[in-house]
């Protein structure tokens, strides 16, 4: 696991496996599920996190993304079972 720059990476339809947003309030918070992104391995994702406050919306968001493989997913959802990493578990229990 290792963290993963997505400043100046461009997100295709294509890449996005899983998003969930908070619901709408004042400050939301996002969590995309990618796969298929520059600078991966085969069967490995890129778990990106962030919110924002606000008027300022997502385009400002300072995401934190990390570089995994699924067994390394699947751990950090077993440990933080909360929030929007909820809805992923639910998901990735289908999905893999």
């Amino acid at each position: 696991m290792e963290k993963y720059d997505i400043k100046n990476v461009k997100i295709e339809l294509y890449n996005v496996l899983f998003c969930v947003t908070s619901e709408q309030d004042y400050s939301m918070t996002r969590l995309l599920l990618l796969e298929n992104m520059p600078d991966t391995k085969f069967r490995q994702y890129v778990l990106a996190e962030g919110g924002h406050c606000s008027c300022y919306g997502f385009d400002e968001t300072e995401w934190h993304c990390l570089k995994l493989t699924k067994d390394e997913l699947l751990k950090i959802l077993e440990q933080n079972d909360w929030g929007l990493r909820k809805e992923l578990k639910r998901f990735i229990t289908n999905y893999f």
